[in-house]
């Protein structure tokens, strides 16, 4: 099974790791772009941005290219493929839900966990 990686859960500590206990880590061309935006800003956000972006790098990451950018991309990829979504975004959340696509969320900061 594959695990879509939110852009806001790429930005966490060992995600890739706790991905991987649920299938194969997916990031997309969107998360991708968010991430560089991210980047070139200052502060707490954009240091884990740039870091994000290494380990994808390092980890030699496959970039699954979409037409869509944010949530649509991540929503419409889900459905499609019938994969997981790692992310704690709560709009996002809310409509993988109601669209009965399966989510994960960090708890404690720590560890990935089926919601």
């Amino acid at each position: 099974m594959e695990v879509v990686i939110d852009t806001n859960m790429m930005m966490e500590r060992n995600i890739l790791e706790q991905a991987r206990k649920f299938g194969t880590p997916i990031i997309l061309s969107s998360v991708i772009e968010e991430l560089k935006r991210l980047s070139k800003g200052t502060g707490k956000n954009a240091r884990k941005a740039k870091l994000a972006l290494e380990i994808i790098g390092k980890k030699k990451m496959s970039i699954v290219m979409t037409n869509k950018r944010g949530d649509n991309a991540i929503l419409d990829y889900a459905r499609d493929n019938r994969c997981t979504v790692a992310t704690n975004d709560k709009e996002l959340l809310k409509t993988l839900k109601e669209k009965e696509i399966m989510v994960l969320r960090l708890r404690q900061g720590k560890y990935l966990v089926e919601d």
